[in-house]
């Protein structure tokens, strides 16, 4: 999954999840500008701002999430891991139940 799709399954921001793939391309690693953040979702400078200046709450900054687990509790990877792990047991179901014929 890249960081655009994991940004957008998080629901963060567009503006966010650039600014931290531009941060990770430059190897400045994302900037945590939230004193006291450790919610895993990094902002970028200017919705930071939004958040200090207390015009929003970084809660509100998610939306669309596609992750199951509330924000910012849980950063879903055990649902991702949930996800890999059902797939391939349905790919091996379905690889023995339809088994490839050898010529």
């Amino acid at each position: 999954m890249s960081f655009l799709e994991k940004g957008r399954y998080y629901g963060y921001p567009e503006c966010c999840i650039f600014a931290f793939i531009e941060s990770f391309a430059t190897r400045e690693s994302g900037k945590n500008y939230i004193s006291n953040n450790r919610s895993g979702f990094l902002p970028c400078f200017a919705c930071a701002q939004k958040v200090i200046n207390k015009e929003i709450k970084i809660k509100d900054l998610i939306k669309n999430r596609e992750c199951e687990t509330a924000f910012p509790r849980d950063n879903g990877k055990r649902i991702q891991e949930y996800r890999k792990n059902m797939m391939a047991s349905l790919l091996k179901k379905q690889t023995q139940a339809n088994p490839l014929t050898k010529i």
